[in-house]
């Protein structure tokens, strides 16, 4: 039964990576994710759907240069479906082949337009679970990023997933570990006394559906020192590193500081705050997971995890995936 919402979060941004980021160097998918076909209908447009229904109306596509199959997949899309579409933003945006094949950089090259929180998907990820979910836990939880996370449990995460040891606090999906693959694994001290009682698992792999706070793109460019290419591989463990309870970013407000030319990209630590102040306190910078049970989601990254997508799909009893009207 499909689920609704009575008030759409029409304030967030969709953000589609309509490349082959998601792909391994290795991979036997020949064509773009995108534009695989899934019960008759482009990935891609499964995707948008999906963002349509659960409220969402502004939409950003990013493509290759040249690659304009996306483009012509979306419009003809349009055409079919003038009624349901007739609210709808679809901007696109197209990034050289060297960004394409880096999520971070495809953010950073159009983070002019990320004027909003916004929600990126990944061009391969199959999924039927409304985004108004993931929206909802994101707002009540007051996160700066969120990340869909599926527990592969003893068959682990796949061949093109580099396995991560990650920690989260289950009684509130709070991130507090995030570490690429390693020799060895070390927990900070603070991390340990904040969060005394962890899980850790390195059979969780990150789905490529992620939230993000506006404030990440200035703040992620205001370290200089350091390169961001992967969504998953970068950013992610760099935000999970810097979110003790008391770090935060600046608040909307300006300050003396910011009035007198401080970078609004700075962070602020709060000590002793009061649960009066903390009301009041600036967005924290805090990272959470959106644990995938019960719905499907999948990224396409080989011919047999099409295959497994195709399948699911015809012994489904229902459509798993959103078709146009």
């Amino acid at each position: 039964m499909e689920e609704k919402r009575s008030t759409p979060p029409q304030e967030f941004l969709v953000v589609i990576l309509a490349t082959k980021s998601g792909l391994g160097r290795d991979t036997d998918i020949q064509i773009l994710p995108s534009l695989i076909e899934i019960k008759g209908q482009p990935l891609l447009i499964h995707q948008i759907v999906n963002g349509v229904k659960s409220g969402f109306s502004d939409f950003i596509i990013v493509y290759e240069e040249g690659d304009e199959d996306v483009q012509k997949c979306v419009k003809v899309a349009q055409e079919n479906a003038k009624e349901f579409f007739k609210l709808t933003k679809i901007r696109f945006s197209s990034v050289s082949h060297d960004v394409s094949q880096k999520s971070a950089s495809m953010l950073q090259s159009i983070a002019p337009l990320l004027t909003t929180d916004f929600i990126v998907i990944e061009g391969n990820v199959a999924f039927n679970f409304p985004l108004f979910r993931l929206v909802d836990m994101h707002k009540a939880r007051k996160a700066a990023c969120t990340v869909v996370l599926k527990d592969r449990g003893e068959k682990g995460v796949s061949k093109d997933a580099i396995a991560n040891l990650i920690g989260f606090c289950e009684d509130s999906s709070r991130l507090v570990v995030w570490l690429p693959e390693s020799s060895q694994y070390s927990i900070p001290d603070e991390v340990l006394l904040e969060f005394p009682c962890i899980q850790l698992s390195t059979s969780l792999e990150a789905m490529m559906v992620f939230i993000m706070s506006t404030k990440i793109m200035p703040f992620i460019a205001a370290q200089t020192d350091m390169s961001f290419g992967s969504i998953s591989f970068d950013i992610v463990p760099f935000l999970v590193s810097k979110q003790p309870l008391n770090l935060t970013f600046p608040a909307d407000e300006e300050s003396d500081e910011e009035q007198s030319g401080s970078s609004s990209s700075q962070i602020i630590i709060h000590s002793d705050l009061t649960e009066s102040d903390k009301e009041k306190a600036p967005q924290p910078i805090s990272t959470y997971g959106f644990f995938v049970q019960k719905d499907f989601c999948e990224r396409i990254t080989s011919q047999a995890s099409l295959k497994l997508v195709k399948n699911v799909q015809e012994k489904s009893k229902e459509p798993l995936f959103t078709l146009l009207p």
